[in-house]
């Protein structure tokens, strides 16, 4: 790799690093989508696990962070399913407590539904799974777009998100502490020691072009709060930014979910308030005797980019009896 190659990787690793208040730049991995950077996660984690080691997922979470797990079940591991509330839809933490025991080893969670948009309280969970001795991986690729992430006040083991979502180029990054990393089997050539943290992780090399590329993202949140009158250092703006959007998206939110909660016909999957601190700007709704593929292509005359189907949350969707 030339000496230009490299100092993009680093430029990169140290940005999102910023907007992840991740201790140190060598604690991003990047990979070309979310979707294969748990899947590298998994493969390189895979002798760490036992047979009759059990492993927590949950029905809210993209097929992104649960199928890449299941592949542990040749080795033996055990999973556990934590579903959501029937009323509420949403992570009950005591239905948590009940799932962890002495052989949990990990729990898969999201930060953020890409159907329900609720947000979970991921400290709260991380502090549960810490206490039960276990690890915890987050998907943050709904999240990421809409609020900001502090890997280090979360106190989580690993994070994954798309990079491309948020505001960057089709690039994902895997956060993981730099200890754990350490002790994680390399995926790339065999004279790629434990030691060559992140490189290990990164078949191939990770695209230095999409790396550099991804490094404009925290100085653009800096440079939006600071044009609405947001002081302090870089953290401080960072946060500010998201802020500054998370409000934004609500009163947008709110003013669509408004109109749908006036309707007698329509069912809104998840929180029913667009300004709800806990809830994304990710609505979803079924309409009574209505095919959703027909409402979206219907939207699409009228220039709004609507989907519709599972979103790749297909155990979500198929739980709550919407295929």
């Amino acid at each position: 790799m030339s000496q230009q190659a490299a100092a993009s990787l680093q430029t990169g690793r140290e940005a999102i690093a910023r907007l992840l208040n991740a201790a140190r730049p060598e604690e991003i991995v990047f990979a070309p989508a979310a979707t294969v950077a748990c899947q590298n996660l998994v493969r390189a984690m895979a002798s760490q696990f036992s047979e009759g080691d059990e492993i927590v997922v949950t029905v809210t979470d993209h097929e992104s962070n649960i199928g890449p797990w299941e592949l542990l079940r040749d080795r033996g591991v055990v999973f556990r399913t934590w579903a959501p509330e029937p009323g509420t839809l949403e992570l009950d933490l005591s239905a948590l407590d009940e799932l962890l025991g002495e052989r949990t080893r990990l729990v898969a969670v999201t930060a953020t539904s890409n159907v329900l948009g609720t947000i979970n309280p991921i400290g709260a969970i991380a502090e549960r799974v810490h206490a039960a001795g276990a690890l915890i991986c987050v998907d943050a690729v709904a999240c990421a777009p809409h609020r900001a992430i502090d890997v280090q006040a979360l106190d989580v083991d690993y994070l994954f998100f798309s990079i491309y979502k948020t505001f960057g180029p089709h690039f994902a990054a895997l956060y993981g502490r730099y200890d754990l990393l350490a002790e994680l089997d390399g995926l790339y050539h065999w004279f790629y020691g434990k030691d060559r943290v992140p490189m290990k992780l990164e078949p191939g090399n990770a695209s230095y072009e999409l790396a550099l590329a991804s490094s404009a993202i925290p100085d653009y949140l800096a440079e939006l709060a600071r044009a609405h009158g947001a002081e302090g250092d870089d953290r401080a703006l960072i946060e500010a930014a998201w802020r500054l959007i998370a409000a934004h998206e609500g009163r947008i939110a709110e003013q669509l979910l408004a109109w749908l909660r006036a309707r007698s016909d329509v069912r809104i999957i998840g929180r029913e308030r667009g300004d709800d601190p806990e809830r994304a700007s990710i609505i979803a709704f079924r309409v009574d005797g209505r095919d959703s593929g027909e409402i979206a292509r219907a939207l699409d005359d009228d220039h709004l980019a609507v989907r519709f189907g599972d979103f790749h949350a297909r155990r979500l969707v198929e739980h709550l009896g919407l295929l």
